[in-house]
């Protein structure tokens, strides 16, 4: 397994992330990736010079990263920014938390807490 299948996960790298900041976060991994293998003495003796593509997909980016163990690649899903005063939760979310809370709560049996 390689760092990069360690530093971006499989879907829901982050909530909200900036179109113009996804070459730079997958160059950071090529970086690291080569950064790990030099330490692991690797080196890059094998002559390969990874490569990276970023294509845009339905709803985010696929970042690809090529490198002498073959091609890896993972999607990254724009995020959602909330509005200022809108409710997302539905009534049932209402009452699962409070039902949740309630049932956290000790109970009395009498005298001081």
């Amino acid at each position: 397994m390689s760092l990069v299948d360690n530093w971006i996960p499989k879907q829901n790298f982050v909530d909200v992330i900036l179109a113009d900041d996804i070459n730079a976060i997958a160059e950071q991994a090529i970086q690291n990736e080569l950064a790990i293998r030099t330490l692991e003495g690797g080196g890059g003796g094998s002559g390969f010079s990874p490569t990276i593509e970023v294509t845009s997909i339905t709803g985010g980016h696929r970042i690809t990263i090529t490198d002498v163990n073959g091609t890896k690649s993972v999607d990254v899903m724009d995020g959602h920014t909330p509005q200022k005063n809108v409710d997302y939760f539905t009534e049932a979310d209402k009452q699962e938390l409070v039902n949740d809370v309630l049932s956290a709560l000790p109970t009395w049996t009498g005298g001081n807490y």
